[in-house]
């Protein structure tokens, strides 16, 4: 298994974010603008709880994308509104 497949494996399966989240930091270095590594890593970043950081590399690899991925968008939309519910709006 490639280290991003175990990443994404990791990642949302929420076996061993911390790793996955390691793994995901060793393929950007070789790939820096791979928009699927990014997914990843905003994943792993909503996994973690950091909403901010999720939302800025989801909405970096949306706007990116080649074509309109419903997946994506629904991500995004789930950490706008854990974003929402965290700042109390």
């Amino acid at each position: 298994m490639r280290n991003e497949d175990l990443a994404y494996f990791l990642i949302n399966n929420e076996i061993s974010v911390e790793e996955g989240m390691e793994l995901t930091q060793q393929s950007l270095e070789l790939d820096p603008g791979n928009l699927g590594f990014l997914w990843t890593k905003g994943s792993g970043y909503y996994k973690l709880g950091d909403l901010e950081k999720s939302l800025q590399l989801l909405l970096e690899v949306d706007l990116n994308y080649p074509y309109f991925n419903n997946n994506l968008k629904q991500q995004i939309q789930v950490v706008e509104q854990a974003l929402a519910i965290q700042n109390g709006e």
